[in-house]
């Protein structure tokens, strides 16, 4: 079966405004022949405060397996943080931080031809608007769009 996005339309006036800005994002691609990691790093700060209601940071993200989730370089337990197959839910984060995300992704079977895919022996990118939520987490907003560096590797072996 074909690997589809089931995502519903959503239009800009059903967004609302996030109590955190991702200042910048640096990515690293780890390209192989089967499987690919993608390393995340996030500058993130809190825009607005509230103060009787704790805030979680949510990333939507789909067909990402984690490896490991880190806040100013230090691994989170899991009573921090919750995952699934569409988000990573930070639980009351710090008002300024870094989170940092490792992924594995399998663009060799990816059909749906949105984030990160392969066409034969070449690796292709689609991330128009929720398509980018392939190849790494992002904030659920269409206003959200940081500066950033990308860098990538390549090898022959499997990703480990």
């Amino acid at each position: 079966m074909p690997d589809q996005l089931t995502s519903k339309t959503v239009y800009l006036k059903d967004y609302q405004p996030t109590a955190f800005t991702i200042d910048t994002v640096d990515l690293i691609f780890y390209l192989y022949e089967r499987g690919t990691r993608v390393r995340s790093r996030l500058t993130i700060h809190k825009t607005r405060k509230e103060s009787d209601l704790e805030e979680s940071l949510v990333l939507m993200g789909e067909a990402l397996k984690p490896v490991w989730v880190r806040v100013d370089g230090s691994e989170l337990r899991s009573d921090e943080y919750t995952i699934d197959d569409k988000s990573l839910t930070l639980l009351n984060p710090p008002d300024r931080f870094v989170l940092e995300t490792e992924v594995e992704l399998t663009p060799e079977k990816n059909t749906a031809l949105q984030g990160l895919y392969r066409s034969g022996s070449m690796f292709c990118t689609q991330c128009e608007a929720e398509g980018f939520r392939r190849p790494r987490r992002r904030a659920e907003s269409l206003r959200v769009l940081p500066a950033g560096r990308v860098r990538r590797t390549s090898c022959r072996r499997p990703c480990r």
